[in-house]
């Protein structure tokens, strides 16, 4: 296995995801109080995560945990994962800044997710971002 950035991704996709999910509950109370319910498909409730990024502090921390990100963009009407946001070129600062703060969100948002089936849920037609997938 050659070395290169993905090199240091210890465990699955899966259990990346788990460990994501479970740092963004973590997160998301911290910073919210508590997190929404929803019925899981069994019937019972679960956690259901996706926390809209709205302060520089939040984005940051949600990208330094390298927990997954969905970049909703209002004049392409595309919806972006970023499973590796903290390696990935199409996620910055100064763009959620520009985003986020300066056009308070009318041009579209960052999300943080806690799973992806959770945000295909909420958005059928997003895409996977190719450069850090």
């Amino acid at each position: 296995m050659s070395k290169g950035k993905n090199s240091q991704r210890k465990g699955s996709f899966g259990e990346r995801l788990k460990a994501s999910r479970d740092l963004l509950l973590s997160v998301g109370r911290r910073l919210s109080g508590r997190l929404p319910k929803r019925q899981s498909d069994r019937g019972r409730e679960a956690d259901f995560v996706i926390e809209r990024l709205a302060e520089l502090s939040a984005f940051r921390l949600t990208l330094s945990s390298n927990i997954p990100i969905v970049n909703v963009d209002g004049p392409t009407a595309t919806q972006t994962l970023h499973p590796h946001p903290a390696d990935c070129p199409g996620i910055s600062e100064v763009w959620f800044q520009e985003k986020v703060v300066q056009n308070e969100g009318r041009t579209g948002g960052y999300y943080a997710i806690g799973d992806e089936e959770s945000a295909r849920n909420r958005w059928p037609g997003m895409r996977r971002c190719q450069r850090c997938a």
